[in-house]
């Protein structure tokens, strides 16, 4: 694909519970998804997994303010984010996502901030997260509130997260 701008490309809409079966959607060139479902509200199953989002520098407010339906099942494993010498901006991605609890295994991260990324999340439990790979593209990473309000992180499991530090 050579789509490289996908900002608010669904933001505001109504899915009516709908599944979402994005997983074989080509990302590799795009280079920015902020607010693309920003506050959408009534996301039924959503399957968003293997995306190379490793051209994309702008992640902000990705799912902010969107409401996924009751008991929806969330699938977002083995995303490769942020480009590869820049990384991705991640502020706020998914705050205030109400009934997010996605399976996030398989993460390799490169970013410049993700500070209030989950944050908000009450529902997350953080499933994936201890297979993260998280490498910083800035020497003083912000990943404050990250997982604030999030109520039930790590209910039910064991979390490690690792991460490796920017160098030279």
């Amino acid at each position: 694909s050579n789509i490289t701008n996908m900002k608010e490309i669904f933001k505001d809409i109504d899915c009516n519970g709908k599944e979402l079966s994005l997983s074989g959607w080509s990302m590799s060139q795009v280079t920015n998804v902020e607010s693309m479902f920003n506050t959408c509200t009534n996301i039924g199953l959503i399957n968003c997994d293997n995306w190379q989002l490793t051209s994309c520098t702008i992640g902000k407010f990705m799912f902010e303010n969107s409401s996924f339906a009751t008991e929806s099942t969330q699938s977002m494993k083995n995303w490769n984010i942020g480009a590869t010498s820049k990384g991705m901006n991640m502020y706020r991605m998914f705050k205030n996502s109400s009934n997010f609890n996605a399976n996030v295994t398989g993460w390799h991260i490169r970013t410049t901030g993700i500070q209030e990324a989950f944050k908000g999340c009450s529902l997350f439990i953080g499933t994936g997260l201890s297979s993260w790979n998280l490498e910083s593209r800035t020497s003083n990473l912000n990943m404050s509130k990250m997982f604030q309000d999030c109520t039930n992180l790590g209910n039910g499991i064991d979390i490690t997260i690792n991460g490796q530090a920017a160098t030279g």
